[in-house]
């Protein structure tokens, strides 16, 4: 998804470069969780107390903010992309298994 808003940088930068932050602190919080070697459970407890607040922000951010972009502009297709997909990105927050990056691609 990232590559999305990256893309989206010289479309709308302000929305794209608050996209990409938010994307860096889920980024940050999973790099935290290997560093410190947490086990499965104690990566889920970290994900609730840091990485579910940031996704909710960001939940919320697009549903604020897609309805004020062209859907067929670079950011529109990018926050599209992310809305379409973001349940599944949610599930990652739940199962201290899962990897940030596989984790829109799983089935629930």
């Amino acid at each position: 998804m990232r590559r999305y808003f990256e893309k989206a940088l010289d479309n709308n930068e302000s929305r794209a470069r608050h996209a990409l932050l938010l994307f860096q602190q889920l980024y940050a919080v999973e790099r935290e969780a290997r560093e410190n070697k947490l086990d499965a459970l104690q990566r889920y407890e970290l994900r609730q107390e840091k990485s579910r607040p940031i996704m909710d922000i960001l939940g919320q951010w697009i549903v604020d903010e897609y309805p004020k972009v062209l859907p067929k502009s670079i950011i529109g297709k990018a926050m599209h992309y992310l809305a379409g997909r973001y349940n599944k990105l949610y599930v990652y927050l739940n199962d201290g298994r899962l990897e940030i990056d596989c984790a829109a691609t799983v089935t629930t």
